[in-house]
């Protein structure tokens, strides 16, 4: 088993802590989350005679990411944790308290109780997709606040809302259309475009949804996964004889997913002929509302996948005749 240097990182450090052989005792140490922090852990690592270890910490984006890019450069395996992965290991060992110097322990213990893939980061074109989508979002999200505010302001204040909003919507313009250039300079990111964008009801939203994940989509090998990918999966609840609860989808997934495929489900129930036809089967069995939404939603992802995993364009007859 490799020893495992555990990281919870914070904005401006990082406390890490490596257990040395034998699990005899703990090493632990904060540094700067810079990269000269990183090269001042790696001078540590040597110190301690355990440069060999492998790196894990938890991935919280913006924060984590940089920093497993540092330590991958220096020639370090990296291991990114879910956070609930972490949260219910130290749950499971009865953990009582919490502070950084528990949560890397955690960390490590955690990564060395699974088997787990080693990270890779993403081609420089996938981490700009990613960040101009992150801006797009967050530039929405605000023009959606000011709009808001605009149903509640006299006219004082209605002029200068209006103004800003007029600034927003040139933001949100340039950025979509920066964001869309990039993807189409991209060959392979394109002709997933491409390919999705043949889904009737699939559009430009959901397909940016898509692409920033694409890294992670390609790894899910069958429909299923990526539907537990989505946290779209079933999940039952039952315990002996007297407890049957209702199903429901298990939500231990990709939150932002699953919002982004709510309207083009809607869509997809009245315009795509695959889903409306799977849809109107289902009716016909009794399932009504929300089941029949997520029903839907899971049908849509298998489509997703589909074209995705055979290069393929959408072609409605291939799933209907498969369907019987």
């Amino acid at each position: 088993m490799a020893i495992t240097l555990g990281i919870d990182v914070a904005k401006y450090d990082f406390h890490a802590a490596i257990q040395s052989p034998g699990r005899q005792r703990w090493h632990e140490r904060r540094f700067p989350n810079t990269a000269a922090g990183v090269q001042a852990c790696h001078r540590w690592l040597h110190s301690l005679g355990l440069a060999e270890a492998v790196v894990a910490l938890e991935a919280t984006g913006i924060y984590s990411e940089p920093l497993a890019e540092r330590f991958y450069a220096l020639g370090y395996g990296v291991h990114l944790l879910n956070p609930a992965q972490v949260i219910h290991h130290a749950r499971s060992e009865l953990q009582r308290a919490k502070t950084d110097r528990i949560d890397a322990r955690s960390v490590s213990e955690a990564a060395q109780a699974k088997t787990l893939p080693f990270w890779a980061p993403v081609s420089a074109t996938m981490h700009e997709l990613r960040e101009l989508h992150r801006h797009l979002r967050g530039l929405r999200h605000s023009r959606t606040q000011l709009y808001n505010r605009l149903e509640t302001q006299g006219e004082t204040t209605r002029a200068s809302l209006q103004r800003l909003l007029e600034a927003y919507d040139a933001e949100i313009r340039e950025t979509r259309e920066r964001l869309q250039t990039l993807i189409r300079a991209s060959g392979e990111l394109n002709d997933a475009a491409q390919r999705l964008a043949s889904i009737p009801a699939v559009g430009e939203t959901l397909i940016a949804e898509l692409l920033v994940r694409l890294p992670k989509i390609q790894c899910c090998r069958r429909a299923q996964s990526l539907v537990a990918f989505a946290g779209l999966d079933p999940r039952p609840y039952e315990s002996g004889t007297s407890v049957r609860a209702p199903r429901r989808i298990s939500k231990c997934g990709d939150a932002a997913l699953r919002k982004a495929l709510y309207f083009p489900t809607l869509c997809a129930m009245k315009h795509n002929p695959v889903i409306r036809a799977y849809v109107e089967r289902l009716r016909q069995r009794g399932v009504t509302g929300k089941s029949l939404v997520c029903a839907a939603t899971r049908k849509l992802l298998h489509l997703i996948h589909g074209v995705l995993k055979s290069g393929k364009s959408f072609d409605p007859n291939i799933p209907l005749q498969a369907q019987g």
